[in-house]
């Protein structure tokens, strides 16, 4: 991917793609694959479809999506407290295996008494959580295998996210969160990475991402690349919504 960065540099912009070191482009590449990610899974993108709408879209983010328990071990959840008369359960997300982008799926081991369910829970949004704890649609219920979660900063204030489960009176054992994870970081080699993830002697990372979405993410390098040049907050801006997923 380097190679290809740098021909194409060479053959859209003035300046020579010596101008940039295997670094510069190390971060170019990584931006642009969480940005080809964010296309392609986003709901939020112009084609306003999920991950799994079109085959060529499961194959070019299967690699990515991290199911549970084959992939993730179930995880146990903590106690945190009663809402509504609703059990509280969190499960922070930065105890998952891999580092996280998005949900994709949520089912729970459940126990009531001697009698233990799995079951699928339903996402809410904080703003519309207390209606749905008390609706008698919607609220949490063991015999309809009923359950709600939402996603939220944990209770640690540390500033990352928790995954927090309304149980009603029964107990949740086991949480199998299923996610797109964050696609692993390209690195040249030979130099120590400033987020630490790489040291100099560490091998050469190529990109996880199928084949087939190489030229994408080197064609949205070069855009980067040739941006920054001419304004260099882009590069900012581009991270910065890269890291919020609003592409």
């Amino acid at each position: 991917m380097h190679f290809a960065f740098r021909l194409a540099i060479d053959r859209v912009n003035s300046f020579n793609s010596e101008d940039f070191v295997p670094a510069q482009i190390d971060w170019l590449l990584n931006l642009a694959q969480l940005i080809e990610v964010d296309k392609r899974y986003t709901p939020s993108n112009s084609s306003k479809q999920g991950m799994e709408v079109t085959q060529k879209r499961v194959d070019d983010l299967s690699v990515l999506h991290v199911r549970s328990p084959q992939e993730q071990p179930g995880l146990t959840p903590t106690a945190n407290g009663t809402i509504l008369d609703n059990n509280v359960y969190e499960c922070p997300i930065s105890s998952f295996l891999y580092d996280y982008k998005d949900l994709t799926g949520l089912r729970a081991d459940i126990t009531s008494g001697t009698c233990t369910k799995q079951i699928g829970l339903t996402q809410v949004q904080e703003d519309d959580l207390n209606e749905a704890l008390i609706n008698a649609h919607t609220k949490p219920d063991f015999k309809w295998k009923t359950a709600l979660f939402s996603i939220s900063k944990d209770s640690n204030s540390a500033g990352k996210p928790s995954i927090y489960i309304y149980a009603g009176d029964f107990t949740v054992d086991k949480v199998y969160p299923s996610y797109i994870k964050l696609p692993r970081k390209v690195f040249f080699s030979g130099y120590d990475s400033l987020d630490t993830v790489y040291a100099a002697a560490d091998p050469q990372i190529d990109s996880e991402l199928p084949e087939g979405i190489h030229r994408n993410i080197v064609d949205t390098a070069v855009e980067l690349a040739s941006a920054a040049i001419q304004d260099p907050e882009y590069l900012q801006l581009a991270r910065y919504k890269s890291e919020k997923f609003e592409y």
